[in-house]
């Protein structure tokens, strides 16, 4: 499916209005190379209207190349939602509610989520992909 790793925000204690996120270790292959990212982050709860900052390190077999980054969200529904890309190249990006924060030297990406809200509750995944040219 996704080559990711996830963290999850479920909002299923509204009376203490805690946002909770969940995060899974996935890989990516391109080209027959393999990209890996690393969620050291499992489980994250946060407060309404905080922000939280969800790490993910990766490993890259050819770091002479372009690559993307990009951030989802999985729905309890299973359906996942694209939030956020970032390119090797180019300066932090910034989407609404969401940054990101490429970290090179230390072959790490974070997403962060500011103003959380409950259907901020979900699951995140983190995806690398090396840049294709043929």
């Amino acid at each position: 499916m996704f080559p990711s790793m996830g963290a999850s925000v479920w909002g299923e204690r509204p009376a203490h209005r805690h946002v909770e996120l969940h995060r899974d270790l996935g890989r990516k292959g391109g080209s027959g190379v393999a990209q890996k990212v690393i969620q050291d982050q499992p489980y994250i709860t946060s407060q309404i209207e905080q922000s939280v900052i969800l790490k993910c390190r990766y490993e890259l077999s050819q770091s002479g190349y372009t690559h993307y980054f990009f951030w989802y969200k999985q729905l309890r529904s299973g359906e996942m939602t694209f939030l956020i890309r970032q390119e090797s190249l180019g300066p932090n990006a910034r989407n609404g509610r969401y940054s990101v924060n490429l970290q090179k030297a230390q072959n790490s990406i974070s997403l962060t989520i500011s103003a959380l809200q409950l259907e901020d509750s979900a699951k995140y995944f983190c995806a690398v992909r090396e840049l294709t040219v043929l």
